[in-house]
């Protein structure tokens, strides 16, 4: 199979130890490790020697050493001696990024010496490394590397995939995207070095799914492009490879077969390669003006071919019409509608070619120019110097003489202008034609090549009619033989009969014989047992006796075990009859309990008021003895949401308001009104709740995640006991986020399982990969947002999200929300720097000691950012719907969002009375004239129906 160019490096060299391969004296290292180094390499070579393949392995063992220093990598193979590799990932970074992982410098290292390792000269010790987490599908790239010849290994070491590689020559192509002064002419060269990479690839069978300019090696002296981050590469003549079932492929430049269909095919790749040369050929060809894929936003491509070679249209517009023209078929929709690479390929070398025959005449072209210009110059000094003639006052016959001099260098000049001029027309008479000519050669080249491969299809016909021929007749053979065969079959099966009856006939015939032997044994045998016998009789007869006095004993047990039996029965309906009276009293006892268990709720509901023959105290009172009477913390917690909803909701109207003057108050108070006493009673609620809640915060686990879930989910943790609405933030978060160790009470895993992730969790990481050390990587999506202000942030995430009216909005917002909280590699607090740990611990000293929240996993600063992101656009959804009457479902949404809740702060202390706007707004709005009828029926629908399991 033909490999693509980035993989066609040179064999691997086997004298990573020196001493048996080549003099160690003839070793020159260009750098050579210090003794820390050295015993580290020395180490992790002596470790990889001792390892051991059997016969049939053709893996890699593959180990890592980790340290201050850059860290070493050992590959060794079957029959192979180890290799020892650096990477340095410490001392720069990395100088490429692909789906899975990233890209380092590395070196290969040899060993003149014990303990004297270093980096020989030589450009085959210059390798790069991919260090990428070991997925399925990561795991594709592995081993397409380990049967390269030019990689010294490929292996996984503790979650981690370990992938080395020749160093390509060349720059990424994105550098030379950035640069606006690139000349046209080597843009051209590009090109086509880049078609006959990927026509290199899909003859190999291989295709590349995400090709773009920072996946493309450019090597500018010998114009070679060469693809890399190769985690994808899709084999189309293995049928038995499985098809890809995520998107693969970046935004920008993906095909749209290839996103909604998961098709990849060579024509995905004229489609990307269509894209990249179009904005190729612009002035700025890094910014991506003239062409772009938007399929993934469900939107037809963006096209601009204003910008498409602006200053070469002015003067070869019919070329640049061509180009672009040839360039927007690479990129049509319809896959069928693509050139293949073949024909990108040839008409693309034919438009290079024209534009360096375009570039020659234009230099020619301005040669001419210059020319024309310096004999107008000279004609221009001509009539200079007869002026100066005239002013002078020479003599009238030396004027004449001047003056036909003059005149006749005049003639002589416009004579040269004409000449010049009709070579410029000729000139270009002769541009045109050659570009035609070439234009007419690569088309007739193409036709040629069109009849090959017609006529190629015609003999496949052929090939394909006599293939279909002979199947026919092999068929028709293959059902004689097995005629043929059949009939063998019965015939060997009657043999085989004949030859059993012959074997029976013969074991018959032996076993009569031994039988006839058997007579005359047994006729002395006879005898010798009827004397026997006749003793035996006799023995028999007392045995029988015996047997007879047993009969007797066994019929009288049996008689007596007959009378238990019956006992037995009438015991056995006694205890029925009793145990049917017992289910009795159970269900007798249960529903006394039921009565019990429900009347603390009565009696607290019957001093739940205001009225004057009810004191208003006895609430607070019984409340606390009331809730320790409950058998168990789900018991109290009922107790408690019920009671908290009726004096919420003030059920039978049990508080009224005494003053006549409540209408006209200076400050605008809630729709549900209450009263001084409906107040103290719900905040006696509220305190019971936070005392319980405290208590199973100390309990076991099951007690922690009932706590969390009441905390999180229960109206008495979360209800606002105020005369007014404020924005303040309440005590469950508080609560929540200084008790250690309880985010992995948070979820249970049949609540992650729910959590959907959607295509735009990948937005949402940090990009640290669950190491400190590493510094913050941003999707790009990700690092536009934050450069925008908080309105169009919290627009763009929502377009993104493409959902359907608010309740979708709010359901995908709050799964995003939730899968943020569920996956805690996804977000890695950094580790701080000097200066960074030296003014956090000045601040601490002014402030007091800040310590991190306990209810989620990794509170980063950028994980809040992107928590505060989503709860912007949450307020863009629901800022519509102020003023609004809601429905139903509506109400429930808002009523058990988490994301409203939550307060997106890093610290336990930013919490303590903490301003949560977003939830003040959602609150407003439930208890709004217009939602407050609904938001009660709600809560009375949610919590009654719980507490009904008494």
């Amino acid at each position: 199979m033909l490999y693509p160019p980035s993989f066609a490096t040179p064999p691997r060299q086997t004298e990573s130890v020196g001493g048996k391969q080549r003099n160690a004296q003839e070793i020159k290292f260009i750098r050579e490790l210090s003794p820390q180094e050295a015993r580290m390499a020395e180490e992790l070579y002596g470790q990889l020697k001792v390892r051991h393949h059997s016969s049939s392995d053709h893996s890699c063992h593959c180990l890592v050493k980790f340290s201050y220093f850059d860290r070493l990598v050992g590959f060794k193979r079957a029959g192979e001696k180890p290799f020892i590799i650096q990477v340095h990932d410490k001392n720069s970074s990395y100088i490429g990024k692909g789906a899975f992982g990233k890209v380092y410098e590395s070196s290969h290292l040899v060993r003149k010496s014990e303990k004297c390792w270093g980096v020989p000269q030589g450009q085959q010790y210059n390798r790069i490394m991919k260090i990428q987490r070991n997925t399925e599908v990561a795991r594709s790239e592995m081993d397409f590397h380990s049967v390269q010849p030019g990689s010294l290994g490929a292996g996984k070491f503790k979650g981690y995939q370990y992938l080395d590689q020749l160093r390509i020559p060349g720059e990424c192509l994105q550098k030379y995207f950035d640069d606006q002064k690139w000349p046209l002419k080597d843009r051209f060269d590009c090109a086509v070095a880049m078609l006959i990479c990927a026509k290199t690839f899909v003859a190999g069978g291989l295709v590349h799914p995400d090709l773009k300019p920072s996946n493309m090696m450019y090597d500018e002296v010998n114009k070679e492009i060469f693809f890399i981050d190769n985690a994808h590469v899709f084999d189309l003549e293995d049928p038995s490879v499985p098809r890809p079932q995520n998107l693969v492929g970046t935004p920008f430049f993906i095909e749209p077969d290839q996103h909604q269909k998961s098709e990849i095919t060579a024509k995905s790749m004229v489609f990307s390669l269509g894209i990249i040369l179009l904005n190729l050929f612009s002035d700025e060809p890094g910014k991506y003006k003239v062409a772009e894929s938007r399929t993934v936003q469900r939107k037809d491509l963006k096209l601009n071919l204003a910008k498409f070679l602006p200053k070469l249209r002015i003067d070869s517009n019919d070329f640049v019409q061509q180009l672009s023209g040839f360039l927007t078929q690479m990129v049509s929709t319809n896959s069928a509608s693509r050139p293949d690479l073949d024909e990108c390929l040839g008409k693309m070398t034919a438009f290079s070619s024209g534009y360096k025959i375009i570039e020659e005449a234009a230099s020619q072209l301005k040669l001419a120019k210059d020319s024309v210009e310096s004999l107008k110059k000279e004609l221009t000094l001509i009539e200079q110097s007869r002026s100066l003639v005239k002013r002078q006052g020479i003599t009238e016959q030396k004027f004449k003489q001047l003056k036909e001099e003059g005149a006749a260098k005049e003639y002589e000049m416009q004579m040269k202008l004409e000449v010049q001029q009709i070579a410029i027309d000729k000139m270009k008479e002769e541009q045109n034609q050659k570009l035609e000519k070439l234009m007419q050669v690569q088309q007739l080249k193409f036709e040629k090549q069109q009849q090959e491969t017609e006529s190629l299809e015609k003999q496949t016909a052929h090939y394909k009619a006599v293939a279909k021929s002979a199947q026919s007749d092999v068929e028709l053979k293959s059902r004689i033989l097995e005629a043929q065969t059949e009939e063998v079959k019965k015939m060997k099966g009657v043999l085989f009969n004949q030859e059993k009856e012959l074997e029976t006939l013969i074991e018959e015939v032996a076993k009569a014989e031994e039988q006839n032997r058997e007579v005359d044994i047994a006729r002395n045998e006879a005898e010798a047992a009827r004397i026997e016998a006749e003793q035996a009789l006799t023995e028999a007869q007392n045995r029988n006796s015996q047997y007879k006095l047993k009969l007797r004993k066994v019929e009288n047990d049996q008689k007596l075990a007959t009378s238990k039996l019956e006992e037995f029965e009438i015991n056995e309906q006694k205890l029925l009859a009793e145990k049917a009276s017992q289910e009795t009293k159970v269900k007798e006892l249960s529903s006394k309990l039921s009565k019990n268990l429900k009347a603390p709720l009565d009696r607290l509901k019957k001093v739940a008021s205001n009225r004057g023959d009810i004191d208003k105290a006895d609430f607070c009172t019984i409340l606390p003895g009331i809730i320790e009477t409950q058998l168990s913390n789900s018991e109290q917690i009922r107790l408690l949401e019920e009671i908290g909803i009726f004096i919420f909701c003030n059920i039978g109207a049990t508080y009224t308001h005494k003053s006549n003057l409540r209408p006209f108050s200076l400050y605008p108070r809630r729709q549900s009104d209450f009263t001084k006493t409906q107040l103290i009673h719900l905040e006696a609620v509220s305190s019971q709740a936070k005392a319980l809640a405290e208590k199973m915060l100390k309990g076991n686990e099951e007690s922690k995640r009932q706590a969390c879930d009441f905390l999180t989910k229960g109206f008495a943790t979360r209800v606002q006991v105020t005369d007014a609405l404020t924005a303040d933030n309440g005590w469950a978060e508080s609560l929540l986020a200084s008790t250690p160790g309880i985010s992995k009470y948070q979820f249970t895993s049949e609540n992650v399982a729910k959590f959907k992730k959607s295509y735009l969790s990948h937005y949402f990481q940090d990009g640290r990969e669950g190491d400190p050390g590493k510094s913050k990587q941003l999707a790009v999506y990700m690092a536009d947002l934050e450069k925008m202000d908080e309105a169009s942030a919290a627009r763009s995430l929502l377009a993104m999200l493409a959902a359907k009216g608010p309740v979708a909005n709010f359901d995908a917002l709050e799964n995003e929300f939730l899968s943020i909280l569920t996956r805690p590699d996804a977000y890695t607090r950094g580790a701080q720097d000097t200066v960074t740990w030296f003014a956090e611990f000045v601040c601490e000293s002014v402030v007091g000691e800040k310590l991190i929240r306990q209810d989620i996993d990794s509170p980063s600063a950028t994980k809040m950012k992107h928590i505060a992101l989503l709860r912007s656009a949450y307020a863009e959804v629901l800022n519509p719907l102020i003023g609004q009457k809601l429905d139903s479902l509506t109400v429930k949404k808002l009523a058990e969002s988490r994301l409203v809740n939550f307060s997106p702060v890093q610290y336990q202390h930013e919490l303590q009375g903490s301003q949560n706007d977003l939830k003040y707004k959602v609150t407003a709005l439930l208890e709004s004239e217009e939602n407050i009828a609904v938001y009660k029926d709600y809560l009375h629908k949610k919590f009654a129906a719980d507490f009904s399991v008494f």
